[in-house]
């Protein structure tokens, strides 16, 4: 079918979403007494927050009239989350103890506790972390250790009865085909927040040979568990797993309820033919999780005149490890380096090793004009387009293209701020991506071709 008679065949859907937070708090602190090395100081305080939500699609996208047919209902939802938090900073070393290699070591110990209207509550969440200059200003080294939590989003929560006709590879038959009567996707009320652990290691040098001379560099991990996922691939796969259609009682069968296997009830149907027919209650359940670390690098100068003052400063992240298991036993897949395509848990994303940028600027009395150069290393395009990198061979006409390096590109960004005076606010006209620059999406641009060719 050629790209004129495409053309005529297609259609425009859209769809509304919007998002509002409401948010007061209060707190009390101040110094609580004194130690050796100076004043312990404390702050108490409570917070509450609504969030409200909503997805709006047209009738279009609610009776699956377009292409490829998946259909989603309208979403409105809110949450109400109270919160407690407190924070003691106490000074355990100073110079004035005279301690080998302690010009200052402070600590800072902090907790939160929030309960939600929706997911309930998160239980303590406390951090810690240090500071400490070994010689004086010129160097300082510091770490963290924090727990944390992300609440579930609404669609997860709330969704309502859907359908998705995705592709399904059935371990029986050995075919990946769309099920007959498509998906059923459902939301899932019992979802909990995700949890997470990161740590942290760097240092700050800003030597005094050097005025106005800043670097340093952090190690930092991040570790999270409980992260929802949904897959109808991961249902059929533990159909399979209990004996398929062989086992009258398989926790995921035609007939399946909810089980501590099966929390949602998700149901696998087949046809006479063996194929699948419908995939039933598949929603998002707590069990994903996801590694990640790496090390970011900063440089800055600063050199003040009397026509103003001249900025230069560097970023750059070299990401070493991020993986993720969607679900117990299925196997953690690693994401770095690689742009994943749709059908992967985070698709349409790219996750190259490197990023980094250098921005100038130069401030005068209210004026401040910056000009920023972005860097992003390269990475291998559509690494589950349906076959592995071990695989790929460029000289095969039948997966040439499947997979393709994707070189690294630049972009700039141009800024020009104001202060406005008296109300001391910003006002800022920029311009992100000056050039147009983009990663040259090589499986896309191809795509293209072959629709324009017939």
């Amino acid at each position: 079918m050629s790209g004129p008679t495409l053309s005529t065949l297609s259609g425009t859907a859209y769809s509304y979403s919007a998002d509002s937070i409401f948010l007061g708090d209060a707190h009390v602190g101040g110094q609580v007494f004194d130690l050796p090395a100076g004043a312990v100081e404390a702050t108490l305080g409570g917070e509450y927050r609504q969030v409200k939500g909503s997805f709006e699609p047209d009738v279009a996208i609610q009776n699956a009239l377009i292409r490829p047919f998946n259909q989603q209902q309208p979403l409105i939802a809110s949450r109400d989350i109270h919160s407690f938090f407190g924070e003691v900073s106490s000074p355990v070393l100073s110079k004035d103890q005279d301690v080998p290699l302690v010009h200052s070591f402070n600590v800072a110990t902090s907790g939160r506790y929030e309960s939600f209207s929706d997911v309930g509550v998160t239980g303590y969440k406390p951090a810690v972390n240090f500071r400490w200059q070994p010689i004086d200003k010129q160097l300082t080294i510091r770490g963290s250790y924090a727990q944390g939590y992300i609440a579930p989003g609404f669609g997860s929560l709330y969704q309502l009865p859907g359908q998705d006709f995705t592709e399904l590879y059935n371990p029986v038959t050995k075919e990946r085909k769309q099920p007959e009567e498509a998906v059923l996707t459902v939301g899932n009320p019992r979802l909990k927040p995700t949890d997470s652990e990161t740590f942290l290691i760097g240092f700050v040098t800003s030597p005094d040979k050097l005025k106005g001379f800043t670097t340093g560099a952090s190690y930092y991990r991040i570790q999270q568990t409980g992260i929802p996922f949904a897959s109808a691939q991961y249902v059929v796969n533990q159909w399979y797993a209990n004996g398929a259609d062989t086992n009258p009682n398989n926790p995921f069968g035609a007939n399946a309820g909810i089980s501590a296997a099966n929390p949602l009830g998700a149901q696998v149907e087949l046809n006479a033919l063996g194929d699948l027919y419908q995939v039933r209650n598949v929603g998002a359940i707590n069990s994903g999780t996801r590694t990640t670390d790496g090390i970011d690098i900063q440089a800055g100068y600063e050199y003040k005149t009397d026509v103003g003052t001249f900025g230069l400063n560097g970023n750059a992240t070299r990401i070493l490890t991020f993986e993720q298991e969607n679900f117990p036993g299925s196997g953690a897949v690693g994401y770095l380096g690689k742009y994943w395509a749709p059908g992967a848990a985070l698709e349409d994303a790219g996750f190259p090793e490197w990023r980094s940028n250098l921005t100038f600027s130069y401030q005068y009395d209210r004026y401040t004009f910056a000009f920023a150069w972005n860097y992003t290393d390269g990475y291998r395009e559509n690494v589950n387009g349906g076959i592995s990198p071990a695989d790929f061979d460029p000289n095969n006409p039948d997966n040439a293209g499947a997979l393709s390096d994707v070189p690294s590109y630049q972009t700039y960004d141009l800024r020009l701020t104001y202060r406005i005076h008296k109300v001391e606010a910003d006002f800022t006209f920029g311009i992100n991506n000056l050039l147009d620059g983009a990663a040259h999406r090589r499986e896309a641009i191809e795509a293209l071709q072959r629709l324009q060719a017939g």
